[in-house]
């Protein structure tokens, strides 16, 4: 679906098997890492329930006492990426991570895919586990659910956010070239929202080809991934239909209200370092941190300085 990839960045052609070596080595060891972790008992796995009866699966960790930091994972992911982030605080801080709605572990949705559900449950896994408030820390789709629950209920849940590499707007228009589809034009749009829906299959191409691509070496780190395996599980059933629901979302307005502290990081060969930008510049105590090789996958891309970023940001107060 090529219209998806209109603002993604060119691929390069392959240079030896030396330029997967190291990347393959990298993803390992963090999931090798991460695997420990639990192991060793650092992170209890429990349920949460939500009020139509889904269970999300949920898992704590971290210290006992302090603040706790929740973590989003994004689209057709499952909390698993989010773990090497979640290690960089969990000796300073509680930590909660869980596989969202019709993804990983969690159960499918019941009802139609809707970014609304979503925001439902990140506030009752705060009810459930951080109901003093928490930081919060989104990838991706986990970025659009804190948006979206800044729409329900404001922002009186959380102290810090850490947005990673997501538009506040993924539709794109004459007033902002930041989203998906860069500048395409409002009937290509609509075009490629009719196709998603009508062939939610199709999506799943377009995103491993377009929005998570910054070079060759992302696919080999793609593959590695349990996080991509597990959060495949759904597809394509109502995990893929919400994309339909995202398409049409412009949660603009509500990111302008933020006063809180807010950490931004952003891939410099995705398709939404503009984004980025446009928040550092719109919101007063926003940062901006730039991985300029990095695409939209930089957690996998880049942990370590993901994980330096995190670790700064939410243990320096």
């Amino acid at each position: 679906m090529a219209t998806l990839e209109s603002n993604a960045a060119p691929s390069h052609s392959p240079r030896g098997l030396r330029r997967f070596i190291r990347p393959a080595i990298a993803v390992g060891a963090a999931r090798f890492g991460a695997g420990l972790l639990g192991a060793r008992g650092r992170y209890q796995r429990t349920t949460t329930d939500m009020p139509d009866g889904t269970r999300i699966a949920t898992w704590i960790g971290g210290t006992t006492t302090g603040r706790p930091v929740v973590f989003l994972h994004g689209f057709c992911g499952d909390h698993a990426a989010m773990r090497p982030l979640a290690q960089a605080v969990a000796d300073k801080r509680p930590v909660i991570l869980y596989d969202a709605r019709g993804h990983g572990q969690s159960d499918d949705f019941g009802t139609p895919a809707l970014m609304q559900t979503l925001a439902e449950d990140l506030l009752a896994v705060l009810n459930a586990h951080a109901p003093s408030g928490a930081d919060v820390v989104g990838l991706s789709m986990g970025a659009q659910t804190i948006f979206e629950t800044l729409r329900l209920t404001g922002d009186a849940s959380f102290v810090r956010f850490v947005f990673i590499d997501q538009s506040p707007c993924i539709a794109s228009g004459p007033d902002w070239p930041h989203g998906l589809f860069g500048e395409a034009a409002a009937a290509d749009i609509a075009a490629a929202r009719a196709e998603i829906a009508a062939q939610p299959r199709k999506l799943a191409n377009a995103w491993l080809r377009g929005l998570w691509r910054s070079d060759e070496r992302l696919g080999m780190k793609l593959l590695l991934s349990p996080s991509m395996l597990t959060g495949l599980r759904h597809v394509p059933d109502a995990t893929l239909r919400l994309a339909d629901d995202m398409l049409q979302q412009d949660w603009r307005h509500e990111v302008r209200q933020l006063t809180k502290p807010i950490l931004l990081l952003y891939g410099g060969r995705s398709i939404y370092p503009g984004a980025g930008r446009w928040m550092a510049d719109t919101l007063p105590h926003a940062e901006l941190e730039l991985f300029e090789s990095s695409g939209h996958a930089l957690v996998l891309e880049q942990p370590a300085r993901a994980a330096r970023a995190l670790r700064r940001f939410l243990t320096s107060a």
